[in-house]
């Protein structure tokens, strides 16, 4: 092997090891989401993120939430992120396809909850209160319509 082509060698070895040894230390990073009047959040998604990565969580039907880089609980590395979360349903289908969403939309994005954590330590258990749409629930249109859309006769 020539110089060049073992030095080469011995770096990709070095950066593969220090990857795998990065890996170890994520932060167990779990909680509830509830809504202000204590109820839990039955059923949506949970984002962290910050300029670089996101990581998201899946809601349980108690509230409950755990993170990980790649499936749910294995945790996430240490850092500043800003969390969103987003809880809906579907309704009807294709032009007609309409979200129906049950967390008010300033939560629903990262940049505008104000729902920031610095995650430090083994072992984060996080209380993450949310709001309801003024309404109870909020109806989006999955694909505009055009301006000159007419409802089909049924």
């Amino acid at each position: 092997m020539t110089n060049y082509k073992q030095n080469l060698w011995y770096v990709l070895t070095f950066l593969c090891l220090l990857a795998i040894a990065g890996c170890g230390t994520n932060v167990r990073v779990s909680g509830t989401v509830t809504f202000s009047d204590g109820t839990p959040l039955e059923k949506g998604k949970i984002t962290f993120e910050n300029d670089r990565v996101f990581y998201f969580g899946k809601i349980q039907k108690n509230g409950s939430f755990s993170l990980g880089v790649i499936k749910d609980g294995q945790g996430i590395p240490p850092g500043k992120y800003r969390v969103a979360v987003d809880s809906y349903e579907v309704e009807g289908k294709g032009l007609e396809e309409v979200l129906i969403h049950f967390v008010a939309k300033k939560f629903r994005d990262s940049s505008t909850s104000d729902i920031e954590y610095d995650i430090t330590g083994k072992t984060t258990n996080l209380a993450i209160v949310v709001d309801k749409p003024e309404t109870g629930s909020e109806r989006q249109q999955v694909i505009p319509r055009p301006p000159n859309y007419k409802q089909p006769k049924k």
